[in-house]
C-alpha cells in the first residue's frame, strides 16, 4: 500500500510479479475480504489496487458463489 500511495506503479507491478500474486487465488480473495472490512481510506486504496490488477488482466474473485444442485 505504501508503494501505491507513493504512486510507484512500476514497483507495485514488480512486487506483484516477484511474489506471483497476480496468479495467487488466495491473495485475490484476501484483497477482496480486506476491501469489505476496511474503513473508507484503506478501502479506497485497496479498491484502487484491485482495479489496477483487473486493468492488467487479473480477474478478481466473485464475492458470492452460486451453488448448483445436480
Amino acid at each position: 500500500m505504501h508503494l501505491w500511495n507513493d504512486g510507484n506503479l512500476v514497483k507495485v507491478d514488480e512486487f506483484l510479479d516477484a511474489f506471483a500474486l497476480r496468479r495467487n487465488e488466495l491473495f485475490l480473495h484476501v484483497i477482496q475480504s480486506l476491501i469489505e472490512l476496511s474503513d473508507s481510506e484503506e478501502r479506497a486504496i485497496l479498491e484502487s489496487i484491485s482495479n489496477h490488477m483487473q486493468g492488467r488482466g487479473v480477474k478478481m474473485p466473485a464475492t458470492h458463489r452460486h451453488l448448483t444442485l445436480s
